[in-house]
């Protein structure tokens, strides 16, 4: 650089930035992040000699849609307007008595839900 107004600008520039650098990496060398992703209200589980396992209710790991949905898809009202019905072993069947959800489906859905 041949203006010596700007030379001196820059040098005190490259001198800052070589300053901070340094500044940071003395932070990076001292700081620990520990990342905890487990869900809120979990409970943890573990065995003797394995690692724990977050657990979770169910219906804890529901959305509110979610849980619309599958209210929705187990009602009377939303199943006979679809041609279908509710069998007594909880599955779902259609008019001419196909099976659409095996057995155990709506006990299931409703299980979850809570």
């Amino acid at each position: 650089i041949e203006d010596p107004a700007i030379r001196s600008i820059m040098q005190a520039v490259i001198a800052e930035r070589d300053k901070l650098k340094a500044q940071l990496n003395v932070l990076k060398a001292h700081t620990q992040v520990t990342v905890d992703r487990r869900p809120l209200g979990a409970t943890i589980s573990a065995a003797p000699g394995t690692q724990p396992v977050a657990v979770l209710a169910p219906s804890a790991q529901l959305t509110p849609s979610e849980r619309e949905a599958l209210q929705k898809a187990v009602s009377a009202s939303y199943l006979e307007e679809r041609g279908l019905k509710e069998g007594s072993h909880g599955e779902i069947v259609n008019e001419r008595g196909w099976t659409v959800f095996d057995v155990g489906f709506a006990r299931a859905v409703r299980k979850v839900l809570g």
